[in-house]
């Protein structure tokens, strides 16, 4: 038996040696076509030099970006264009193509000259660390034209106004990189970034090397290629110089292990909600099998990549089983079911969902704290050190939303501030056109408030909310959001979670908005196939203001424990929340004395469940066999040797190797 132990765990090892080799082709564009695939790509504009005192206007122009032949050109060009003298493109993949982990690939060339600054880099897309460099930055490939025999691999993190970076450069044998096609690649783990030029590993980067400050490299990233026209680094173009320039893209290419290919989709959808799409990449040759939480149907695609599903009212993950020649994992994402329709409303997943905005020269630290907020473990803190010009150059945003024309909305959240009459603006406006929708102004106090704003939106389409903190200095904190459709009321269970505490038990935890007369709740776990009641509490009752209750689940089981609540009202109707599963650890068990002479004691055993054991010597006998007491084994009366002792706990086997002398 303990051999065999042995033997399984090196197989364990093994298959993860292999899989960590095992990448799958997830995203790719070759630039067939004669056009930019703006499925993929989207083009920014503009000059003001791009935070290194860059000269070149950027455009979305043909001029500036070309496709034709099987590559992308993107053309520097000297020119006078909207007061600047040179012009260029930089082309983006922000919320077209965002990942997390995998391997990354370009391959192109360079244009050559004093003042050309070419990069094929990654920025954090939803910057939940913070501004730059908080959210980190990774160049795959930057060079300087006037040395375009080295291109140089970077990653930059740090705080504000303490930039940190660690780079490396990598110089051809012999001629430029402008001259020939080159591969340039990085690979990136959990804890770690390695760079490639073709094929050659020439700098590694470590989640160990940037303590003691925070490695933001475990949040979604996306692509830049641009060509920059003077700046910081390369300085200006001289008389050497000649234009036009052009950056050659061949391909760009991502690659992933299946264990971190994501399913992509709305986390947050309201209550029967239709036609909702969730995908994972189109993989050759894989298969697929999805499914979808109870209450819930999936209408197409079942087998396929993508899936549209009919949402009930339960949240619950949508999972889909990835099989490729890399073998079989698989993926899931977590969608909340409810009326709020701002994702991470409490901060409770740090700034996940949120981005962060500084601009004309604003300086803020955005933080998540654990102390002295206002529901749950978490709320936000925005310090402001620097405003800038105008009132939104510092700005906590959510994207995401979308309005419903002339459909009455609510909004309502928890703020404070350091400081009595402190101002801070919340404002719905157009994503991409920046246009405003509906604002207001709110004066905060030094103490906890809840703060409402009731309007109606004048339009249809897509929606974005800017928190807009840039009038005065000092501290700003702010908590569950609530973002509702009017109509929806009256509401009844809001965000409903749990937590684990240091005590090994489960606090239950939600809100209410509106409750009936004379509600009340009971709180239910799901036993095998039936909801038990645990527990019942009064409703606050008639009260349009949020309200939160605890619960504590104080005998819940190892591993994941589901539960819901049931609220009912004075006229026995019964409303239901979305299932939550909390996970429970299991406490990690200790023997000793080992060695052994007469009894074994045990340490990290749950006294609610059952616990025996079976000795074994080391050719699979069994010696003894008995249930345990008082968290004690007696072994005085087996002979002296090397045994295998097998604890049996509840449904689970522990394993230890256990010398008798």
């Amino acid at each position: 038996m303990y051999k065999k132990h042995l033997f399984l765990c090196f197989i364990i090892i093994s298959s993860i040696s292999l899989s960590a080799q095992c990448w799958n082709l997830v995203w790719e564009d070759n630039f067939d076509g004669n056009s930019l695939d703006l499925t993929k790509w989207t083009p920014q504009s503009g000059a003001g030099g791009w935070g290194n005192n860059e000269l070149q206007y950027y455009t979305d122009r043909a001029d500036n970006i070309q496709v034709s032949n099987g590559t992308l050109k993107i053309i520097a060009k000297e020119e006078n264009y909207m007061g600047s003298n040179y012009t260029s493109a930089r082309l983006r993949t922000i919320n077209q193509g965002d990942w997390i982990y995998g391997r990354f690939e370009a391959r192109l060339k360079t244009p050559i000259g004093k003042g050309l600054w070419p990069a094929f880099w990654m920025l954090s897309t939803d910057s939940p660390y913070g501004a730059w460099p908080q959210g980190g930055e990774i160049d795959i490939m930057e060079l300087v034209g006037h040395e375009a025999n080295i291109s140089y691999g970077s990653f930059h993190y740090g705080t504000p106004g303490n930039l940190q970076t660690q780079s490396t450069g990598y110089t051809l044998p012999s001629g430029t990189f402008h001259d020939n096609f080159h591969t340039f690649t990085l690979e990136w783990e959990a804890t770690e970034l390695r760079y490639y030029i073709d094929g050659t590993l020439y700098f590694t980067g470590t989640k160990a090397s940037v303590a003691p400050y925070n490695w933001p490299f475990d949040q979604e990233f996306h692509f830049l290629l641009n060509v920059a026209v003077g700046g910081s680094w390369p300085g200006a173009p001289d008389a050497t110089t000649t234009f036009p320039q052009i950056m050659e893209v061949d391909y760009v290419r991502v690659y992933q292990m299946l264990s971190d290919i994501p399913v992509t989709g709305k986390d947050l959808v309201l209550p029967y909600t239709t036609n909702s799409t969730y995908s994972v990449p189109n993989i050759p040759g894989a298969t697929y099998t999805w499914s979808v939480p109870t209450g819930a149907g999936i209408t197409s695609g079942q087998n396929t990549h993508q899936i549209t599903v009919d949402w009930g009212n339960q949240s619950g993950n949508v999972f889909c089983e990835i099989t490729s020649t890399c073998g079989t994992s698989t993926s899931s994402k977590y969608v909340t079911v409810s009326i709020n329709m701002l994702s991470n409303s409490d901060f409770e997943q740090d700034f996940t969902n949120w981005r962060t905005r500084l601009d004309n020269g604003a300086n803020a630290n955005f933080n998540i704290v654990t102390t002295n907020v206002h529901g749950g473990q978490k709320s936000a803190c925005i310090d402001v050190s620097q405003t800038g010009i105008n009132n939104w150059d510092i700005q906590l945003i959510h994207q995401g939303l979308a309005y419903e024309n002339a459909t009455d909305y609510t909004l309502s959240f928890w703020a404070k501030a350091d400081q009595n009459n402190r101002s801070m603006t919340v404002a719905f406006i157009n994503p991409n056109t920046y246009s405003l929708y509906n604002a207001r102004a709110f004066t905060l106090t030094d103490t906890w408030q809840q703060y409402t704003y009731a309007f109606t939106a004048p339009c249809a389409g897509d929606v974005q909310m800017n928190i807009d903190l840039g009038q005065y200095t000092g501290s700003y904190c702010l908590d569950d959001f609530l973002f509702t459709k009017s109509s929806l009321l009256p509401v009844s269970l809001l965000g409903f979670k749990g937590t684990v505490t240091d005590k090994n038990t489960i606090q239950l935890s939600w809100q209410t908005h509106f409750e009936a007369g004379n509600s009340y709740f009971e709180i239910q776990r799901l036993s095998g196939a039936k909801w038990q009641d645990i527990g019942k509490i009064e409703g606050l009752n008639n009260s349009t203001q949020i309200h939160h209750y605890r619960f504590v689940d104080r005998y819940p089981s190892w591993g994941n424990n589901r539960y819901r609540l049931r609220q009912i009202d004075e006229d026995g109707t019964a409303h239901y929340s979305n299932v939550i599963s909390v996970f429970l650890p299991e406490k990690s068990i200790r023997i000793f004395p080992n060695p052994a002479t007469a009894e074994i004691h045990i340490n990290g055993i749950n006294e609610r469940e059952s616990v025996s054991f079976e000795i074994f010597d080391i050719q699979g006998r069994e010696i003894t066999k008995g249930a345990i007491k008082q968290n004690t084994i007696p072994v005085r009366s087996i002979p002296n040797g090397i045994f295998v002792l097998k604890l049996m706990i509840g449904n689970r086997a522990e394993h230890f190797l256990v010398l008798k002398r």
